[in-house]
């Protein structure tokens, strides 16, 4: 009985030993050089996530109410019927700068990401209003609706945070 349990208990840390020889093998790293092209873009999409977290929340309110002042100039213009083809162009171009803006709000996990996504919504809402795609305008509309209230939302969220931090120190 006792060697039995001794040759359990042996084998139980060979496995082990095993198990712990196999983790110190693997490497998911790449041995390969960076190319000087990738090495670039990493660097660019650090700097750009680097000033999207620098963001406040007073800037992205401010650039929300810009694109919502001008969404509704553009709906006022098509409603009264005073927009012609170079006011709803003049629009567009508008609308495509405050997306290009948008941009600087940052990638995935960035805490105004939405901010941008709505720029990017209101221009695709807007360009589907002008060849007149009901199904283009109202899914591009609806998602800018969303994702500008989800841009307040997170900027007075953000601003709540702010505050109680202040209040710690």
């Amino acid at each position: 009985m006792k060697r039995t349990l001794g040759v359990v208990f042996c084998l139980g840390l060979a496995l082990v030993a095993n198990a712990e020889q196999k983790l110190e093998v693997i490497d998911l790293g790449s041995e390969a050089p960076v190319s000087a092209e990738a090495e670039e873009r990493g660097r660019k999409h650090m700097e750009a996530q680097e000033a999207a977290a620098k963001i406040t929340p007073d800037e992205a309110l401010e650039f929300i109410s810009r694109l919502r002042a001008a969404m509704d100039t553009g709906h006022e213009l098509t409603i009264s019927g005073r927009m012609d083809a170079k006011a709803q162009r003049n629009h567009a171009i508008a609308l495509n700068k405050l997306s290009a803006e948008g941009d600087r709000f940052g990638g995935p996990f960035a805490q105004f990401k939405s901010c941008g996504d709505a720029a990017s919504d209101a221009a695709f809402s807007w360009q589907g209003m002008i060849v007149r795609n009901q199904d283009q305008f109202e899914e591009y509309f609806t998602k800018y609706v969303a994702a500008s209230t989800e841009c307040v939302q997170a900027a007075h969220k953000q601003t709540r945070l702010n505050l109680i931090e202040d209040q710690n120190y």
